[in-house]
């Protein structure tokens, strides 16, 4: 007669490390931004510093970057830099936990030119010229500067690819009507005409600017957008406004006006003042109306913090996804406008378009924004799975036992939508499959399959499943190799022998679940209430041992309820080297084929038939969590 418990008794388990019982805080929200950052052309652009909270990390050399630690702001200014390149900006929200996105275009600065302050004088870069009042220039405490000044400069034409550099967005604040106060802007949307950077460093590389009771007046070429119909066209000698990018709002903030003129060649030209440099448009500022609408994953969970950009003929804006997913854009009434949501996941980006919306004039509030379909982005953000076993286990022939079990695994979600495939989903009613259990190790739990992600990731010192029934099952954390996981630590050693102390799981169980969160792995507390349901139990008809011989092995169990998932049978060897994995109808019996059952190393092996319940559940960083919950029983079986 031989003595079994449960599959997990079958199969080795990881040293535990239990942690202490004092209660533990939930950690403080905190997140990342993450991007990336490319040339005109697309290319990746290595060593651009990036700045948010004034923390600085340096791009890979694929362009990419991680800022860890960004405490939960919304519209927060990202700030990218390289020498030789015009400075650009970029805006992002960070809720908390998730990973925010955020990517830039740097333009290659068109030319220098020097002047000395002292004297003044005026440097020109290709089309562009800009000229200084002598002792104009001043450092940043405000000093007068004395010495050799050198000015970059670039230019854009917003109807050319250089858009992708300028800073932001095209999304604006204008005077509101009572004058020109800055304290007192409203919301515009631009058309822009033309852009200009013109960025000022001394001798020693030191920033500068203007004094800005010393203006530089400045020329640059403009564009007229030809497609946008004649009411947006300039002509010679016309007015119009100037804005300048406001880098603590990552805002286009209105200035004052200009006046356009013809160049020698006939070119239209726009002429200003700059009381102080940053970048500088000829904009014309149109109230805005909006657009909604909804980011999501290919399992229709809200994607956070995603960019969405909004660009159409006349103008372009960028916003970022709230808690449930939702963006608000604003944009211009009759334009045409694709919608683009991106999000960062597993060191890349992953986006996805709704093209060619025609904005009919929908309101300017949120209420009553133009509704946009679902964006839905094709990224796996799996992040965990939580497995529940509520399993009854042959112990001897004719010896039956409670053996509950309880296990969790988190890890970095993968991206690519084959991380998230479920072997399970693959298999039709009366077929099985081999797997290797490693394959399977996030889907099913340990005592069915073997294994745990190598790079998983910790939720806090422990996590705890509540039953409904005032049963609390809290697993401590335990790391092997480095690698985090959450296992019921069931067997002890007493007397001599083994003694068990399991979960408690029936049928119908409501459960919730609660972690306190790592700030180390960037995972948040989690708190969440009825995320599932134990489904009925199977169990054996007849408790008993199996052996086989050849054939076919035939299986009758109790709890049939023609369950739309079936029934699903697991078979694993002691080795832990391949798993048996079969959907049957749940009709109270199945015949197991010899094909599949000798296809296992011969020697003992667990075999288990399930009621399965397979879905998911919000984890602790927004992200979706896999939750199995097993409802069945467990026997052993010879394989001769």
């Amino acid at each position: 007669m031989r003595t079994t418990a449960t599959l997990t008794t079958l199969l080795a388990l990881a040293a535990c490390n239990p942690q202490p019982d004092a209660p533990v805080e939930p950690e403080a929200p905190f997140g990342r931004v993450a991007g990336f950052v490319t040339d005109i052309d697309g290319n990746g652009l290595a060593s651009v510093e990036v700045d948010v909270q004034d923390m600085v990390v340096l791009t890979d050399d694929a362009g990419r970057f991680t800022v860890d630690g960004v405490l939960p702001e919304r519209d927060l200014v990202v700030e990218f830099t390289r020498d030789g390149f015009a400075k650009s900006y970029a805006t992002a929200s960070v809720l908390s936990w998730e990973t925010a996105s955020a990517n830039a275009t740097l333009l290659e600065v068109d030319g220098y030119d020097t002047f000395d302050a002292a004297l003044g004088g005026t440097v020109q870069v290709e089309r562009v010229s800009v000229d200084f009042a002598p002792g104009a220039i001043i450092d940043a405490d405000g000093n007068t500067y004395s010495g050799i000044v050198t000015a970059a400069v670039t230019h854009v034409d917003p109807y050319t690819a250089e858009l992708e550099g300028a800073p932001g967005d095209l999304q604006a604040l204008m005077f509101d009507g009572s004058g020109t106060s800055k304290d007192a802007m409203t919301a515009a949307q631009l058309i822009s005409y033309g852009m200009v950077d013109v960025t000022l460093t001394g001798e020693d590389g030191e920033e500068l600017n203007v004094d800005e009771d010393a203006p530089a007046e400045v020329e640059m070429p403009i564009t007229n957008p030809d497609a946008l119909g004649d009411w947006t066209q300039l002509a010679n000698g016309e007015s119009m406004d100037t804005w300048s990018f406001d880098k603590t709002r990552g805002r286009w903030v209105e200035e004052g006006e200009g006046e356009t003129f013809q160049d020698d060649d006939g070119n239209l030209m726009f002429r200003f003042e700059a009381s102080h440099f940053s970048w500088w448009n000829c904009d014309q500022g149109n109230p805005p109306s909006c657009a909604t609408g909804r980011v999501i994953d290919f399992l229709g969970f809200p994607v956070r913090s995603a960019e969405v950009t909004c660009g159409g003929n006349m103008s372009t804006s960028v916003t970022t996804t709230d808690e449930d997913g939702y963006y608000v854009c604003n944009i211009l009434v009759g334009d045409t406008v694709d919608f683009r949501g991106r999000t960062h996941v597993s060191q890349r980006n992953w986006s996805k378009t709704v093209p060619n919306v025609f904005l009919y004039g929908y309101g300017s509030s949120a209420a009553d924004c133009q509704p946009i379909e679902d964006i839905e982005i094709d990224v796996c953000r799996v992040t965990g799975a939580l497995n529940v076993e509520n399993v009854q286990s042959v112990t001897d022939d004719g010896v039956l036992t409670d053996a509950d079990h309880l296990s969790a695994n988190f890890w970095e979600p993968k991206g690519d939508i084959e991380h998230c495939t479920n072997p399970w989903d693959a298999l039709g009613n009366n077929e099985c499959a081999v797997i290797d259990p490693s394959d399977a190790a996030s889907f099913f739990p340990s005592s069915a399959v073997p294994g745990f992600a190598s790079d998983s990731r910790s939720v806090g010192s422990y996590l705890k499943v509540m039953n409904g029934r005032g049963g609390v099952h809290k697993m401590d954390r335990s790391t092997d190799n480095g690698s985090d996981f959450y296992n019921i630590d069931i067997l002890t050693e007493g007397n001599g022998s083994l003694e068990s102390d399991r979960p408690d799981f029936q049928s119908g169980d409501a459960l919730d679940v609660y972690a306190p969160g790592d700030a180390g792995d960037y995972m948040g507390a989690w708190d969440e209430s009825r995320v599932g349901f134990v489904p009925r139990q199977l169990t054996w008809q007849t408790a008993e041992t199996l052996r086989h011989n050849g054939g076919n092995v035939d299986l009758k169990y109790t709890g049939a309820n023609n369950a739309k998932n079936g029934a699903l049978v697991l078979g694993t060897n002691t080795q832990g080297d391949e798993a048996l994995m079969c959907r049957f109808d749940d009709d109270g019996r199945i015949n197991l084929p010899n094909s599949a059952v000798s296809q296992l190393t011969r020697g003992w092996a667990g075999l288990g038939v399930y009621h399965l319940e397979d879905s998911y559940t919000i984890g602790p960083d927004g992200m979706p969590i896999q939750l199995q919950l097993f409802s069945g029983a467990t026997t052993s079986i010879k394989l001769n």
